[in-house]
């Protein structure tokens, strides 16, 4: 039954990809663009969560599901650099109201206030400017192959469930008499992957934290096939996201401070950029400290279930309760 609920996820989250994929061959806005590079990491993560299940799946599978991997990467770039762009330009427009191209401002009713802040819109107006001409140069690329994706997706999507018709069976624990291997759950899964990314970024500082969120963001993404009544599963999956949107914080005011640099360059943009220095500073504060002590929390959760002394017990449906946590 898992199997088929995890193949049944593969093929509703490619639909609505696909769906996506469509809106942005049309006219790839905000909400098309964003939905794109979601629904990439949503499908990558239920490949990932049907492998645990099926045990390789045999050469049939293994070549579909890398093919499906490699498209995704491709499609997930593109609309990277235009989701960037986006998010950014909307930040920029919160920090100076009023910046936006053809907006009529309202008298301020403060002189003084408007000149001083009058260096500091016009510089913002100019990386505005900047943010817009590069945003509509890479979404004309997304356009062009949005189409073409939505077709090979569907096809790979296709030649997975395909391949999956003659593995769709328990897979049998090696030296336990042949009994049906218990299967983790989603959020075992999640911090079986955040546990292998902690070990490989021991300090969080500003060359790792980037990459860092990347992996949590992965990671928090295997929680999203767990049911309704696994609430343990969701619960790991919010502290996943708490890290992830903390640290994304931070460096979308990273990615914008170094924008302004080429968009206004040098004493041009003097009051802009230090602006955005400050932003990028105070959210790279949060995101360290929130990451740190989510990854505490989160390594003994792993800790409880896997350690030398496990607390543990399961409930009636065969999941893990972990006592005393996430309370």
């Amino acid at each position: 039954m898992a199997q088929q609920r995890l193949a049944g996820r593969i093929e509703a989250v490619g639909a609505e990809l696909g769906e996506n994929l469509r809106r942005c061959a049309t006219e790839p806005g905000v909400e098309a663009v964003h939905d794109v590079r979601t629904g990439s990491r949503r499908l990558e993560a239920a490949l990932e969560g049907l492998e645990w299940q099926i045990d390789g799946g045999g050469e049939a599978y293994t070549a579909a599901a890398t093919g499906l991997r490699k498209l995704l990467k491709k499609v997930r770039r593109a609309t990277g650099e235009v989701r960037d762009l986006d998010v950014h330009q909307k930040l920029l427009r919160k920090m100076v109201p009023g910046i936006e191209a053809g907006l009529v401002q309202e008298h301020e009713g403060d002189l003084q206030r408007e000149i001083e802040s009058l260096g500091l819109k016009t510089q913002a107006r100019e990386l505005d400017a900047w943010l817009e001409r590069h945003r509509e140069k890479h979404a004309t690329v997304l356009q062009r192959h949005a189409g073409k994706w939505q077709k090979r997706i569907t096809q790979q999507i296709d030649r997975v469930t395909e391949a999956l018709r003659p593995v769709r069976k328990p897979v049998r624990a090696a030296g336990n008499g042949g009994a049906v291997r218990r299967q983790p759950s989603p959020g075992e899964l999640a911090l079986r992957s955040f546990v292998k990314l902690a070990g490989a970024t021991p300090v969080l500082d500003g060359t790792t934290l980037h990459d860092f969120r990347k992996g949590t963001k992965h990671a928090r993404y295997l929680t999203e096939a767990a049911e309704e009544s696994d609430q343990w599963s969701a619960q790991i999956g919010a502290m996943l996201k708490q890290i992830q949107d903390e640290i994304g914080d931070w460096h979308d005011w990273l990615l914008l401070a170094e924008e302004a640099k080429r968009a206004v360059p040098g004493d041009a943009g003097r009051e802009l950029l230090c602006a955005l220095e400050a932003r990028r500073d105070q959210h790279y504060g949060c995101a360290r400290k929130t990451a740190e002590e989510l990854r505490g929390r989160l390594m003994g959760e792993w800790q409880a279930l896997w350690g030398e002394q496990p607390r543990r017990r399961r409930d009636h449906r065969g999941g893990v309760a972990v006592r005393g946590k996430l309370a």
